[in-house]
This record gives structure tokens, sequence and C-alpha cells, in this order.
């Protein structure tokens, strides 16, 4: 009988289908087996797959080698303040990400600084002192860091201790201001204080650019900007989510202050402000 032929009986027709179903099975274990070693890996054994939980570093900087692409290779990069960008690759479930079947490979230790807020600003007074804080994060690998601080700027601009009282050092002797040593994974806050010149005028302002530069490695840097302004007179009502209280911002060249004007959950809308001739302000 030709290959062709009617299959005449049910036992004959049910052998064939147990052998197509076989083969197809078989088929399936080979593309399986294939996607767990992974074309271009070679030799090398092939990785479990296990999910990872971002933390203690996990993602920076790291290479992510995809066995199913193998002349593809994604990069999970993290800047010197930004947040870890995570391939597309991969999923995340309630904090953890998984990444099959991905391998991540760690680069060599480096040197690494994050600095925040990336922007700040607030209304100052001529000649009154602005103090302005910032964090730095000791996010490399090398062990303890020493951030070099510098400051350009219009108006006199200088680094203080987190309380503001003490002025900071060089405390590594290479003639520049700095943080102190920081431990790997530790921050340290720093206060940038910001003295407007007696003179300066309403409506005059200045940006200082202050940027922290690790000493393992002075090319590991990040800048952020401090904005001070020197403000025209002027009142503002809002209502305050937190407490749906009504207040006042009052704003002053040389001073301003909020005013608390109505009792808890008053909840205000359509908000005016009216100055009578005697200079009240009414809201």
């Amino acid at each position: 009988m030709a290959w062709w032929a009617p299959i005449s009986s049910k036992s004959s027709r049910a052998r064939v289908l147990a052998i197509v179903l076989s083969v197809a099975l078989l088929t399936i274990a080979q593309a399986s087996g294939q996607r767990s070693a992974g074309p271009g890996i070679g030799a090398e054994p092939a990785w479990s797959g296990s999910p990872v939980r971002p933390g203690a570093d996990a993602l920076r900087n790291s290479t992510i080698l995809n066995p199913q692409e193998s002349a593809s290779i994604h990069r999970v990069r993290t800047s010197e303040h930004h947040g870890t960008d995570i391939p597309a690759d991969t999923h995340e479930h309630d904090g953890i990400i998984e990444a099959f079947p991905d391998r991540f490979l760690r680069p060599a230790s480096a040197a690494s600084v994050e600095v925040s807020p990336e922007t700040q600003g607030a209304f100052a007074a001529p000649g009154q002192p602005q103090d302005y804080p910032i964090t730095l994060l000791n996010s490399g690998d090398e062990g303890i860091d020493t951030y070099n601080l510098t400051a350009v700027s219009a108006w006199p601009a200088t680094f203080f201790t987190a309380d503001g009282t003490t002025a900071l050092g060089d405390t590594d002797s290479d003639g520049i201001v700095d943080s102190g040593q920081v431990e790997q994974g530790d921050s340290r806050i720093a206060t940038v204080r910001v003295v407007p010149p007696a003179s300066a005028a309403v409506g005059s302002s200045a940006a200082v650019l202050v940027t922290a530069a690790s000493s393992n490695d002075p090319s590991k840097q990040v800048s952020v900007t401090i904005e001070s302004a020197i403000p025209a007179w002027f009142a503002q009502a809002f209502r305050d989510d937190g407490d749906e209280a009504m207040s006042l911002y009052l704003v002053r060249p040389d001073a301003q202050t909020v005013v608390k004007v109505t009792p808890d959950l008053h909840d205000g809308g359509d908000f005016a402000i009216a100055k009578t001739a005697s200079g009240s302000v009414y809201a």
C-alpha cells in the first residue's frame, strides 16, 4: 500500500495519531532546551533565571545578556542621580523584577555620587543668609568616599553641616571644601548658604550651580541648581490640603510669613485678595 493511501482501520489511525503527538512533544522539548542553554552562550552553564529583587544596588550599572539574542546586549544603567532603567524584556511584580532567562553581570567597581534635590529655590531677603539642604549619597562600590564641593554663583555661597552651625572644611587636604568621609551606601546632608547682597533690588535673583565630585575618581561628579530671588510685595490666599484651613502667604522683600485665618476643615474656595487703604489684606 502506498504511504498516501487511506487508513482503513481505527487502530491504524490511533497509531498514526500517537506518532504525530510524540513528534510534536519532542519538538517542544528541544525548543525548551535551546531556550535554557541559549544560543551564543557556548559551553557556559545555563542560568537558573531566579527573580531578582532590587536593592543593595543589585541592578545598578549591570549588563544584561539575553541568550535568546546572541548579538543583543541590554544595559541597565543608573545615571549619577536618576533611577534605574529596566529593559523591556523584564517583568515586575510587587517589586520583584523577573528577567527570564536574562543574566545580570556587574561591571568593575567604580565611584559614584548622587545629589538631591536636583533643583530647589526660595525667596531671600537682601543681606540675609538663606540655607538650602542637599543630600549626598555614596552610590559607588569602592567603599568610603569624600566629595569635594564647589559653588558657582553671582551671590556668595558657602557650605555648612546639616544643622547650619559649622562650616565644612577640607578634610582630605586637597585644597577644596568637602563633605567629609561618607561610607558606601550612606548619605550626608550638607547646607548651602546663599547670601544676597544688602543692595539687592526687588526682582533680582541668582542661580547657584553646586557640584559634588568624588575624591576617589574626580570624573564622577554631579551638579544641582539652587535659585534665590528678592520678591516684591504680594499676598497669596490658599487652602492647605493637610487641614483644609484657609491661610495667607504674605511676602515682602525682607520677609515672608504664613498666617492661618480659618479653623481646620473650612474647605474654602474661589479665593480673592483685597487690600484696604490702611494696608490690611482680606481674603
